[in-house]
Order: C-alpha cells, then sequence, then structure tokens
C-alpha cells in the first residue's frame, strides 16, 4: 500500500505527521503486489503515526459532509477533478483506467 509514492513522501514528512491509509485500487489487479517503502524507520525518526480508513468508520457524519462538500464545490472552495473518455466503446477503457491508475479524479464516460 502506498507504493513508490508513499517511499518519497516519507522522506518529507514532519515530526508528527499523520498518514491515513484508505485504499489501493491501482494495485488490485496486480500480478505481484506493489513496492513497499524502504525507509519504514522515518515513522520512528519522526514520530509518524500511520493509521487505516473505512469510510464506513463515520457515516453519521455524511449528512454534514454532504452539506458541505456541496457547498465548498458550489463556492469554488472545492474543485472537482475529472477524467473523461469519449464514447461507449471507451468504457472497458475508463473501467480499466481506474484499476491501473491511470485516471485522476472522478472518471467519466460521456455518451
Amino acid at each position: 500500500m502506498g507504493g513508490e509514492t508513499l517511499n518519497t513522501v516519507m522522506h518529507h514528512l514532519n515530526i508528527g505527521a499523520r498518514i491515513i491509509l484508505c485504499g489501493s485500487i491501482s494495485g488490485y489487479r496486480s500480478e505481484t503486489p506493489p513496492p513497499g517503502p524502504d525507509n519504514m524507520f522515518e515513522l520512528v525518526t519522526k514520530r509518524i503515526a500511520m493509521k487505516g480508513f473505512m469510510y464506513t468508520d463515520h457515516m453519521d457524519r455524511y449528512p454534514k459532509a454532504t452539506d458541505d462538500l456541496t457547498a465548498w464545490l458550489k463556492d469554488g472552495r472545492l474543485k472537482n477533478a475529472e477524467y473523461v473518455l469519449e464514447g461507449i466503446e471507451n468504457a472497458g477503457v475508463a473501467f480499466c483506467h481506474m484499476f491501473e491508475g491511470k485516471n485522476f479524479g472522478k472518471t467519466l464516460v460521456k455518451l
């Protein structure tokens, strides 16, 4: 989980940083596990906390989160990145791109 990105990020974290782990869709279909960080001692020297996160842990907060996110999108404080492919013939490609980590943001297929 985290692979090369986490490996790079670990060198740049501040003392007392907190890392949240929440999925690894780009590695779901990998034939070999993604490389893990080779610098885990950074967790010790920088007193970093690493914790897993599941969306179901906070379902009671969904209504407020939905209201806040909607307001932030409307007033421009939050930007929504979209990865768009055109045509029904690209639906399968778009789906595979999500598992390969080739998309950025919400994946859409425009019909």
